[in-house]
């Protein structure tokens, strides 16, 4: 995946992310690895949530779009290009995971809002599935928080560590 390579702040080095894993967990920190590994499976559960949104989302339009004959260049443009960006958000979850659900988030409710603006009878209709949406992705942002946390720590712990090792290693 996307995410298997961490590029280490300080050298610029990748080390694959269960190298990093293995160095940080092999004999302490379990509890902390259970963590992490909770909040990566919540994060692939969000991630989920965004496809299907995004899913959904084209289905409905594309449908509503096909069955009007009335429907403007305008509309085709603004929906392909509104799908175009929550797949670039997706996407770039892999690699910036808080930053992407939380754009995502906004965007998400921004359009909402812009269409009940639009249309107000559009205030009511799917709102259970749109809150229970906005939910999900707000656990999902908060596990892509803890997640990059948590990323950061193990990365700062394995770069000290092989300062030392390397430190040892000039004075034998």
């Amino acid at each position: 995946m996307l995410e298997n390579n961490l590029i280490l702040d300080d050298e610029r080095e990748e080390v694959s992310e269960e190298t990093l894993l293995d160095h940080n967990f092999r004999n302490r920190g379990r509890e902390q690895k259970e963590e992490y590994e909770k909040h990566k499976k919540a994060l692939k559960n969000a991630r989920n949530i965004m496809l299907l949104i995004i899913g959904l989302g084209i289905l409905a339009d594309f449908v509503l779009l096909f069955s009007s004959e009335e429907a403007s260049t305008f509309e085709w443009v603004f929906i392909s290009v509104y799908f175009s960006i929550m797949i670039g958000l997706y996407f770039l979850s892999f690699r910036y995971p808080l930053a992407a659900f939380i754009g995502f988030l906004i965007f998400f409710v921004a359009i909402w809002l812009l269409s009940i603006l639009g249309d107000p009878s559009q205030a009511y209709r799917g709102i259970i599935l749109r809150v229970i949406a906005v939910i999900l992705l707000i656990k999902g942002a908060t596990s892509a928080g803890r997640v990059q946390g948590l990323r950061k720590e193990l990365v700062s712990r394995y770069l000290r560590e092989k300062e030392l090792i390397e430190k040892e290693e000039g004075m034998a």
